[in-house]
């Protein structure tokens, strides 16, 4: 989820700054950037070198994700109030 956020609030999110999204108490940093790397060959998120430095990666969610993770969000929430 505070992927997806920062995504949506358009922060660029270099390889530090998307592993550390994940607390420490639930994973190891390697373990983190294990599943970042998986997420990639997954095809989930995108990986690309920054503009300013070609040694940092930049990671964002895919079209597709970001397009699931919005259908999950509008089905847990629509938007038009209406309850059954």
């Amino acid at each position: 989820m505070s992927f997806m956020w920062e995504h949506l609030e358009n922060n660029e999110m270099s390889q530090e700054y998307a592993i550390s999204l994940v607390p420490k108490k639930y994973a190891s940093r390697i373990k983190r950037l294990q599943v970042l790397k998986q997420a990639v060959a997954l095809g989930y998120i995108s990986e690309k070198s920054s503009l300013e430095d070609k040694r940092r990666r930049i990671y964002e969610p895919t079209e597709q994700l970001v397009d699931d993770f919005l259908n999950s969000a509008n089905s847990l929430f629509p938007v038009n109030g209406s309850s059954s």
